[in-house]
């Protein structure tokens, strides 16, 4: 058998050190969920009969991140769940949109929930949430509060 010249043989160690840096880097495998954490600092509000959601800002790191698809959960107190699958979080144009900011204040958007009704009188408990992407992992935000 042929023995490998020092060139070849450092060719392979570059080729093999290259492809193990690509298979563990995210240029080769985009971004991995498990290091993209999302922080939402949603709030809600009671006033009399009416429950105000702040889903706030949502942030990956120091960033902000728009649009991301969000699924709201009211828990109420008589035990039915409604479940809104379908809003997102604003997209940067929504945000800087002089209405938002006029209506809102700069980043807040917010969802009116309605007291209609005896049986909604009690403990609710509303969870802001996202199930992740592939992109970023899942988060949640859940706020409990006693309606009289």
């Amino acid at each position: 058998m042929k023995e490998m010249s020092r060139k070849t043989y450092y060719s392979l160690i570059w080729v093999a050190a290259t492809v193990y840096m690509l298979s563990n880097s995210s240029i080769l495998m985009g971004i991995i969920a498990s290091e993209n954490k999302i922080t939402m600092s949603s709030e809600t509000y009671r006033i009399e009969n009416e429950i105000w959601i702040n889903g706030g800002d949502i942030y990956s790191g120091e960033e902000i991140v728009y649009e991301i698809p969000l699924t709201l959960t009211i828990l109420y107190p008589n035990g039915e769940v409604y479940r809104i699958d379908r809003t997102r979080s604003k997209s940067l144009e929504e945000r800087n949109s002089i209405a938002c900011v006029v209506a809102c204040g700069p980043g807040f958007e917010y969802l009116l929930l309605e007291v209609t009704d005896e049986t909604q009188r009690g403990e609710w408990m509303v969870t802001v949430s996202f199930e992740g992407d592939g992109v970023y992992r899942s988060a949640e935000n859940t706020h409990n509060f006693w309606v009289e």
